[in-house]
């Protein structure tokens, strides 16, 4: 299962884990959002050495990966606001 963290660049202290998804529920979310495969390791606080700055972060472990994605990091290209907002409508 993916599992959504929310990375701030600015803080030093990783991500937060926000949740944890079905592919079901991580396809809803996600959908129409641009993600960009990052690596195979959680960006560290050095991330605007890659360009990122605070972001929603995927990831996929290796046991969990899918022809349509593959293992590693991603990270989504949506304001934090809007993606909470659809984790918070799963649970309707």
């Amino acid at each position: 299962m993916p599992s959504l963290y929310f990375s701030d660049a600015g803080n030093h202290c990783g991500g937060m884990l926000r949740a944890v998804l079905s592919w079901e529920d991580c396809e809803s979310v996600l959908a129409d959002q641009l993600t960009i495969l990052i690596g195979n390791e959680f960006p560290k606080s050095s991330t605007e050495d890659k360009g990122l700055t605070g972001a929603p972060i995927l990831c996929v472990l290796p046991g969990e990966a899918t022809q349509s994605w593959r293992a590693g990091f991603y990270q989504v290209h949506a304001d934090f606001a809007e993606i909470d907002d659809r984790v918070r409508r799963l649970a309707d």
